[in-house]
């Protein structure tokens, strides 16, 4: 089993190996107490202690042991289990900068069943931290709404995956282009072009005069594809049609995002880009 970094403490493990659950994990320095002595990244390298060296100690807990290894990678990792432990020691294949190669390193046994095993609490982590929505404030549940909006992206983002390796899709889209896919999606979706009455604000001429001329940007499949105000409307000058292989030009653009698509007796790109 395979628990959260922040659950990971020696009761916690001994606990789950008296109900027959083996556990490992990784766990923070702080949660094994100071009796523990855990070197640090800067006594390693003033040791000058080379890639792939490891310690192992063995405590115990409630009548159970545990065994706790560090080893030393680019920085330590530290790793708790009731059923595994450093030996036997085999080598694991890195990458190193300096010499700008692969080289092998020495890697105890607790690594390659770590690595073996490692499930979604360590993938959720870890995408998590590169394109987290970032807010400061101090009211908590903004911070949890925040949060749960990242982890339900990234599990709408596995699954486009999972559907596209089992419908053979070429190159799926990354987490940072599926975020951006979504969010202007949500941003275009079932939204009215119908004008205001009245004087227009003046955020509505800033934002105007922001924009730059003859410019279009594909929309988002899922807003081409809503069917809510999709209109045709006469353009002052003649563009090149968007839509994919057709090499004419054309008046007629959508209202919705200023995409030029033909309209005529004999092209209809207009109606296909919308199907």
């Amino acid at each position: 089993m395979e628990n959260d970094p922040e659950l990971r403490y020696p009761k916690l493990i001994a606990y789950l190996a008296k109900e027959g659950i083996l556990s490992l994990g990784t766990v923070n320095k702080g949660r094994l107490g100071k009796d523990l002595k855990i070197p640090s990244i800067k006594d390693l390298k003033k040791e000058k202690v080379q890639r792939g060296y490891s310690e192992q100690w063995v405590a115990n807990c409630d009548n159970t042991d545990i065994v706790t290894v560090m080893w030393y990678d680019n920085k330590p990792v530290i790793l708790s289990s009731s059923f595994v432990g450093q030996e036997s020691i085999e080598t694991a294949r890195r990458y190193c900068k300096k010499q700008k190669k692969y080289i092998q390193v020495d890697c105890p046994q607790i690594i390659k069943t770590y690595n073996q095993h490692m499930g979604g609490v360590e993938f959720l982590d870890s995408f998590l931290g590169k394109y987290k929505i970032k807010i400061r404030t101090r009211k908590w549940y903004l911070r949890l709404f925040h949060h749960l909006l990242d982890v339900t992206l990234i599990n709408c983002w596995l699954l486009y995956k999972r559907v596209g390796e089992q419908q053979h899709t070429p190159t799926p889209m990354k987490q940072k282009d599926f975020k951006f896919e979504v969010g202007k999606s949500l941003c275009m979706f079932g939204v009215s072009i119908n004008k205001k009455r009245g004087r227009p604000s003046l955020s509505d001429e800033i934002e105007s005069k922001r924009q730059k001329p003859n410019t279009s940007i594909l929309p988002p499949r899922d807003v081409r594809l809503d069917r809510f105000d999709h209109f045709p409307v006469w353009g002052e000058k003649r563009q090149r049609c968007k839509y994919p292989g057709c090499k004419g030009k054309t008046f007629l653009s959508c209202e919705k995002y200023r995409v030029e698509l033909c309209l005529n007796k004999y092209n209809n790109c207009f109606r296909s880009f919308h199907q």
